[in-house]
């Protein structure tokens, strides 16, 4: 293999690369107030979740959501304004159950966010405010396999609210 030909492989490959990651969706979350938020808090001592680990947790997820869902290359930014994790915390529980979250069918995640989905060319898709509320979650999903993801619930009523209302939204725009 000669000089140029290693060359031209070498641009094809970055090129490859670049154009490969430049199709890949991409999720931004942003956060009000997490001290004002209805549950958003590690334990009993109302440590306030911090906002880099519940993005950190999730984050990926959403972006495998939104590629498998929706256009190569949008944006999705999502404000949230209010959470409410699924579970509560028991303090009347006796030790050392008072500083473990309870998920009970009454205690449902919620979260409210305004949302902005804009393509690679800066186009929006979609935007507005929503507020969900997922009161069937225990019977939704199963959790056998991420029985130790502190925000399982939280990322799924997210995911399924981008595969089947946003979606939706996006196709409706496009007619």
């Amino acid at each position: 293999m000669g000089r140029k030909e290693i060359m031209r492989s070498t641009v094809i490959i970055i090129s490859f690369l670049v154009a490969a990651t430049s199709l890949k969706a991409e999720v931004v979350l942003n956060f009000g107030d997490p001290e004002d938020f209805t549950d958003f808090e590690y334990a009993q001592t109302r440590r306030t979740i911090q906002p880099e680990f519940f993005s950190k947790n999730i984050l990926g997820r959403l972006e495998k959501a939104v590629e498998k869902s929706l256009p190569d290359g949008v944006v999705l930014t999502l404000n949230f304004k209010d959470i409410d994790l699924a579970g509560r915390f028991e303090p009347w529980q006796r030790i050392p159950l008072n500083d473990v979250r309870m998920l009970k069918s009454r205690y449902p995640p919620s979260a409210e966010f305004s949302y902005r989905l804009v393509d690679e060319n800066g186009k929006v898709l979609a935007e507005g405010d929503q507020t969900l509320k997922d009161l069937g979650y225990q019977d939704r999903y199963t959790r056998r396999t991420r029985a130790t993801d502190p925000f399982y619930y939280e990322w799924r009523m997210l995911e399924s609210w981008i595969k089947f209302k946003l979606l939706k939204e996006v196709e409706k725009n496009e007619d």
